[in-house]
């Protein structure tokens, strides 16, 4: 029976995955027409079967990966609201898909509206869940004085404040169109007057979007550095420093080289697909990198760490793709609504797998040196006795320790891990380091 479940986890993870690699491919392909839409006409037929196309493949993937995420957020209670809240609002975003589908088929045209509306709830949404998860961080601090967990609560309450700036920005700048886009309809790129309003809001937003991953990165390092043994540490730290160029040099570097390489009055879309989309794309893939690395490194389909792990990498990398496009051209058919659509699922997954990684690991570090502290007085109490016998010893009490640990109310939120094997090689490599320091002795 044991094995038959680790195959049905391991199935279940593996069916995960693919649907979030079909969710990024949908995003990248909406991406790719909504940013050719600035230079071409995709008002065909032909488009607007794509446009239904990709609306369907959000329908399908986001009902997946909300179903696989209600199976492993079960442990966590608190999430049970959100959690209902969340698939509720899928029923909003796929309504206004049919409504806009419907619109674009007999009318050859559709409402802006609907763009405002749904823009506004995926922006409201993924800000609250960011204001959740910088709650339960900041309260989680409080009782148990970690830094890494204030990391995190900073970074999700800078995501939150950037998410509120990208409502803003988009429902004004939405605003500013006209009520109804046709096949004539122009998308052009809204680029503002610095000096005007809209162009201090723009470039606030731009601002504001820049922190959160720095604040991610920092605290993801922090997080993830005990694994570097596990992975390497020259490794781990490559891995890990790729994220923090990346955000550095987009900016700095990568933006004015390819503004200067490139005309935007002529062809707009190179500087839109290789100064946004594409480093979306990679800031994506390497943020999820450090998570993905750690978890292959723990035992396949049996730990709870492990899946959370996954659920924040692939949240992380959809969440960073997701948020590099908008619908503030409002193009026909409207090509990158339904990437906005994704921020929401994306920002749950954030908040489930993040989290729940951030306080396993913390709880997993706390509960590591109990029983270091527990294994080191017993083996000077039974130094006399054979170092065989004394570890098999040690292990049965180190066991016991494990399973006591953690007060109810911890218990009741998000279980410290239980896993007697983990307990078991973690008192191995405290008893190999003490047969090493005897031996130097």
């Amino acid at each position: 029976m044991g094995a038959l479940r680790t195959d049905n986890t391991s199935t279940s993870l593996k069916r995960f995955i693919l649907l979030s690699l079909i969710a990024f491919a949908a995003i990248f392909l909406d991406m790719v027409f909504a940013d050719s839409s600035t230079v071409i006409s995709l008002s065909s037929d032909l488009f607007i079967l794509l446009f239904i196309v990709l609306a369907s493949l959000f329908v399908v993937t986001q009902y997946g990966i909300i179903k696989y995420i209600d199976h492993i957020r079960s442990k966590i209670k608190y999430l049970n609201s959100i959690h209902r809240a969340t698939f509720a609002i899928q029923y909003i975003f796929v309504a206004i898909l049919i409504l806009l589908i419907i619109q674009i088929t007999f009318s050859r045209s559709y409402s802006t509206g609907f763009l405002i509306f749904g823009s506004d709830i995926s922006f409201a949404v993924s800000s609250f869940l960011m204001a959740m998860l910088t709650s339960k961080f900041l309260s989680w601090y409080r009782s148990t004085r970690n830094f890494v967990i204030l990391l995190y609560g900073l970074a999700s309450c800078t995501a939150c404040v950037a998410l509120v700036s990208l409502l803003v920005f988009y429902h004004a700048s939405l605003s500013l169109l006209p009520q109804e886009r046709t096949p004539l309809s122009e998308a052009p790129l809204q680029f503002y007057d610095q000096s005007s309003a809209m162009g201090a809001l723009q470039y606030l937003t731009a601002v504001l979007s820049f922190i959160p991953p720095l604040l991610f990165w920092t605290s993801t390092a922090a997080l993830l550095k005990h694994y570097s043994k596990s992975v390497g540490k020259v490794r781990f730290w490559i891995v890990m420093s790729i994220p923090i160029v990346f955000i550095i040099s987009q900016p700095v570097i990568v933006a004015p080289l390819i503004y200067v390489a490139t005309d935007p009055s002529l062809n707009p879309i190179h500087v839109t697909v290789l100064g946004n989309m594409l480093p979306g794309i990679i800031g994506g893939i390497i943020f999820g990198i450090p998570f993905l690395l750690v978890s292959r490194t723990l035992r396949s389909g049996t730990s709870d760490l492990q899946k959370y792990m996954v659920v924040a990498a692939c949240g992380f990398i959809l969440s960073t793709l997701s948020l590099q496009m908008s619908v503030e051209s409002a193009p026909y058919p409207p090509f990158g609504l339904v990437t906005v659509f994704f921020v929401v699922v994306s920002s749950y997954m954030i908040l489930v797998g993040l989290y729940s990684s951030a306080i396993s690991v913390s709880r997993n570090a706390d509960l590591r040196r109990s029983i270091r502290k527990y294994v080191l007085q017993e083996v000077r109490f039974l130094d006399s006795i054979g170092y065989a016998h004394m570890e098999k010893e040690i292990e049965q009490k180190a066991v016991e320790v494990a399973k006591k640990s953690g007060s109810p109310e911890q218990e009741s939120e998000l279980s410290t891990y239980r896993d007697d094997e983990d307990v078991r090689e973690y008192v191995e490599q405290v008893m190999d380091e003490m047969k090493k320091l005897k031996r130097i002795d």
